[in-house]
């Protein structure tokens, strides 16, 4: 990727620094690509880096054509229980081929994955040569000349292309690493005009000093108002020119000397924001009367559940025995007193019960494939469903009618393709419906048991594009609703506006458009109450916003003022609503809504488990469709309703992606980020409250990664070099 370069000479016995103060409390990563490291890598060498503080890895996929080590490095990353990504040189090639080759090495997008970056950069000038971005075209041949200013715009067109057919075809928001031809090319100056980037997370190098520079930060580019990666230093390859960073000839942070020439990154917020990056961090809500409860998964893969009948309390399943073992994002539903909780361990799918009287969770392993992605869940009177994506790219739904039974594979059946992304269940008329992208089209498909066996389904995107032909693919995963009005599907699409199809006369609406609601990031939550249909949402603006359905108009309002790491998920009992969220500073928020107003506030907040010196890779659990129940002990009762106390079930073990208490740092709103607030027309959202929840049990702990780093005696002018990789 784009690197840096130092013009003082090398500085002979410089001791190699920590990550420098600038970074301290960041979470680390790094990219690299196939002349990093030896030719053979192992998961060990990722578990290396993993130890000295990295968080998260990037590793090139192509440069029109595909690196020599991703496929062998790629899986390792995520194996070492690293968050990863992957970037893409933009050569000067057609777009399509590039996307195309891309896509075929990633495959696919689940959680713990970074989208693919598109890294634009043109140290040897074969952009400029294609494009001629910096000087125009004059006429030549019966063409007509174009300015430098068209020619940049030829480029942007197809870094867009790029950009919205990776989105299409992977579901995710893709990243952009940038720096100097950005600056230059398509500044303000020599590009006016330039449409929000804030949809897509940048990634960009900055030129940084010789000597230890504490103020110095990533780069903001022309086009957006922050920037989430910042590539803060590397260690060229021995050999290479401008090796030094930070005044250090050559800059090699301890314990990274395996990959020679690695960049060093550093994610610019927490921990929690970065894991929502990567699609983590949903909690699953409930309520239980009035009374709400909220289960998530710490970083540790630790179950927890929150409860507030009597003053909050955040009761850890984990560590108290109740469920052993760890997971992924929960789902949680209650149904008369009755607790259900799924949830993804190892590839295993959870449900784990507490019935209405019980002290005790029953814990019941119920998958027929190994799941990829976290579930979604429906209960229908004593029926519940369970839908997920599984490693073969299928949708399985599970079946609770006095026991469990799955579907097969629904897509297989029905001869519909593969899936790139979780699907989503709803029942209507007792029957249940799954609806989920399908292909790299980003179709949404809508698939129910047609009664003999078999499947029935309609192509949703394909329906309501017969009436709205500029309806954008979906991506991440849908939700659905019924009102007396019928089934409403609301889905994400290519570019963020959240839209919806009206499944009773497939007629599409642009929610974003209707409501000039911020445009949207990841999957949507809806819930009914009082017959309106309501949509909850996590906008760029790191906000939760709701757009709803009142006298024939379309109204949009903010559901909480804290920041948001990650998806909100919303429930409702029918006259109360629920919507749970993690904070961008780790807490675990929860907004409730009575039909006229929002009163949003914090829960229990959780303490950063301890860290862990050498991560063990763990295996995989043995099945247990009926775990036997062992006594444990049990934690103080709540006032009112079943008590979330331990139990039973051996469910499995580490957590996925497991990060130490030093990876954490408190987060602070930044100025400038971009808002657009109000509803069109008639779409006045009507009174709103918000205040703070009762209690406040726990502070969350914090830790700083590093120490300063020692200042260096020269302070130098900084000369920018590009390199391909």
């Amino acid at each position: 990727m784009e690197t840096l370069m130092i013009t003082p000479p090398p500085r002979p016995g410089a001791t190699p620094p920590a990550p420098p103060v600038n970074v301290s409390g960041w979470p680390l990563g790094f990219d690299i690509y196939q002349s990093n490291g030896p030719a053979a890598v192992t998961v060990a060498d990722f578990q290396a880096l993993k130890r000295v503080g990295k968080i998260f890895g990037i590793h090139k996929v192509a440069q029109g054509g595909v690196d020599g080590h991703f496929d062998d490095r790629y899986p390792l990353i995520r194996q070492a229980g690293l968050i990863r990504g992957c970037y893409d040189f933009f050569a000067p090639q057609s777009v399509d081929p590039q996307v195309t080759l891309l896509v075929t090495h990633v495959q696919r997008l689940t959680p713990g994955d970074l989208a693919p970056a598109l890294d634009l950069e043109d140290g040897s000038g074969a952009l400029n040569a294609k494009y001629h971005y910096s000087s125009g075209v004059p006429a030549s041949g019966g063409k007509p000349a174009k300015t430098a200013l068209q020619c940049r715009q030829d480029l942007f067109n197809d870094v867009m292309a790029w950009l919205n057919g990776v989105e299409k075809q992977l579901g995710r928001i893709p990243i952009v690493y940038t720096g100097v031809i950005w600056r230059e090319q398509f500044s303000a100056a020599a590009f006016p005009n330039l449409p929000d980037m804030n949809v897509y997370p940048l990634m960009t190098a900055h030129p940084q000093y010789a000597a230890p520079n504490p103020t110095a930060t990533g780069e903001i580019l022309n086009g957006w108002s922050d920037y989430a990666i910042w590539q803060y230093a590397e260690n060229k390859k021995a050999g290479a020119q401008g090796a030094q960073q930070w005044g250090v000839n050559p800059y090699l942070e301890p314990g990274t000397a395996t990959f020679d020439g690695i960049d060093y990154d550093a994610y610019n917020g927490t921990i929690w924001s970065l894991r929502g990056l990567a699609d983590i961090g949903r909690p699953g809500v409930a309520l239980n009367g009035t009374d709400p409860y909220i289960a998530h998964s710490e970083i540790d893969g630790h179950i927890h559940l929150i409860a507030r009948p009597s003053g909050w309390t955040d009761t850890d399943l984990g560590a108290s025995g109740s469920l052993a073992g760890g997971g992924e994002d929960p789902v949680l539903m209650s149904s008369e007193g009755s607790f259900f909780l799924y949830f993804r361990s190892e590839g295993h799918l959870i449900e784990a019960v507490l019935a209405s009287g019980s002290s005790n969770w029953d814990a019941t392993q119920i998958e027929e494939a190994n799941l990829i992605h976290d579930p979604r869940v429906a209960l229908d009177g004593d029926k519940r469903y369970a839908v997920y994506w599984a490693d073969d790219d299928d949708w399985h739904l599970m079946t609770f009618d006095g026991s469990w039974a799955g579907s097969g594979g629904i897509l297989r059946a029905a001869n519909l393709g593969n899936s790139t992304g979780q699907p989503t269940v709803y029942v209507t008329g007792g029957v249940p419906h799954v609806v989920g992208r399908v292909d790299g089209d980003g179709d949404l498909i809508d698939a129910w048991p047609d009664g003999s066996g078999g499947w029935s389904h309609d192509n949703v995107s394909a329906l309501g594009q017969d009436l709205a032909p500029t309806m954008p693919a979906a991506t991440y995963s849908p939700c659905a609703y019924e009102t007396s009005g019928g089934v409403g599907i609301v889905f994400r699409a290519v570019g963020g506006h959240l839209w919806l199809v009206n499944r009773s006369d497939n007629s599409p609406t642009d929610l974003t458009a209707t409501t000039q609601a911020p445009i949207a990031t990841g999957h949507p939550s809806c819930f009914v109450l009082q017959d309106k249909q309501h949509i909850v949402f996590r906008a760029v603006d790191r906000l939760i916003h709701e757009i709803w359905l009142e006298s024939g108009s379309w109204h949009l309002q903010q559901v909480c003022d804290a920041t948001a790491a990650a998806d909100p998920v919303a429930t409702t009992n029918g006259t109360l609503a629920l919507v749970g969220f993690r904070g961008s500073d780790g807490t675990i928020y929860q907004s409730q809504f009575d039909g006229t107003g929002w009163n949003c506030g914090q829960t229990a907040t959780v303490t950063l488990p301890t860290p862990t010196p050498t991560p063990t890779p763990t295996p995989a659990p043995t099945p247990h469709p009926t775990p036997t129940p062992t006594p444990t002990p049990t934690p103080t009762p709540v006032a009112t309703g079943p008590t979330p106390t331990p139990g039973t079930g051996d469910i499995g073990t580490a957590a996925l992606f497991p990060a130490e208490a030093s990876e954490y740092r408190p987060s602070t709103p930044r100025p400038g980020a971009p808002s657009k607030g109000g509803a069109a027309g008639s779409a006045t959202a009507p009174p709103r409250s918000e205040s703070n929840a009762s209690a406040l049990v726990s502070v969350i702990g914090f830790a700083a990664l590093v120490g300063a780093v020692a200042a260096a005696a020269v302070v130098a002018v900084v000369a920018i070099a590009k390199e391909d990789k």
